[in-house]
């Protein structure tokens, strides 16, 4: 009989060795996981509507009805297609080691020396920083300094 005690001690000690070192494994194993979860995923309600309506469309297909797009197809401007071109022209120009490139910044508009005056003018009269704010719109190479007002 104290043989078997001794067994049955034997097999209780290592059961918790067991669960001591299960423990162990579950605790390293959660540290080096890369899995995150962030919990489920979130939709916009935009990005819902246009899941909706996409689905809609597919099925007025199938039905044979009228299929009505729910925003228009949208166009590049004449100057968007030539600042691209001009963009294009001038990788190509470096690539071929040509001496041109042509230049792809649009230009700046000028304001004539009655409106920079009318602007001065509204400035001194109100004499705040909103003004201020509103002269440095028109002119953005200024930069905002006052000074030059």
């Amino acid at each position: 009989m104290d043989i078997l005690a001794q067994l049955k001690a034997e097999r209780d000690k290592a059961a918790q060795q067991m669960n001591a070192l299960d423990t162990a494994i579950r605790a390293l194993s959660g540290l080096n996981s890369t899995r995150v979860s962030h919990g489920p995923r979130k939709m916009s309600a935009g990005a819902r509507a246009r899941i909706s309506a996409s689905q809609k469309a597919r099925w007025a297909r199938t039905r044979g009805q009228k299929v009505v797009s729910m925003t228009p197809k949208r166009r590049i401007s004449p100057a968007g297609l030539a600042r691209i071109r001009a963009a294009q022209r001038a990788r190509w120009a470096k690539v071929k080691g040509q001496q041109k490139v042509v230049s792809i910044a649009p230009k700046r508009r000028r304001i004539s020396p009655a409106g920079l005056a009318r602007i001065r003018a509204a400035n001194r009269a109100g004499g705040g920083k909103a003004n201020h704010f509103r002269a440095c719109a028109y002119l953005p190479s200024l930069g905002g300094h006052s000074d030059l007002f």
